[in-house]
């Protein structure tokens, strides 16, 4: 084996099986049970946490989109104030006009505006 660091066996034919015995397969068996447990627990808060999530997305456009008529609104309100501001029967106008949308204007709001939690 000089100068060799690989030491051959000529001639031989040689198997070597390797067992590993649990010796106690019923802890075993509990310990992965209570695993899958685990996982399947964490995989529906996951579920859940998702659904969420979705629902909150789709609030927030709820909310975006009421902001969104709230500005154009309030721009318009403001325009038709200025433009009626020295002529008093175009200014009753705008007030009538007010007096009729100040309804489905507060329905609006309150719709689109979340419960505070309890």
């Amino acid at each position: 084996m000089k100068g060799n660091s690989v030491a051959t066996i000529p001639d031989y034919n040689m198997r070597i099986d390797v067992y590993h015995h649990l010796v106690d397969d019923q802890a075993v068996s509990s310990k992965m049970d209570e695993i899958i447990e685990r996982l399947k627990a964490i995989q529906a808060q996951g579920e859940v946490m998702a659904n969420e999530l979705q629902t909150l997305e789709q609030q927030v456009r709820a909310n975006d989109d009421a902001v969104q008529s709230a500005t154009l609104l309030l721009n318009k309100l403001h325009q038709m104030l200025v433009d009626a501001q020295n002529d008093p029967a175009r200014l009753q106008a705008v007030i009538a006009q007010l007096g009729q949308q100040k309804d489905a204007l507060a329905q609006a709001v309150t719709a689109n505006t979340p419960a505070e939690p309890a």
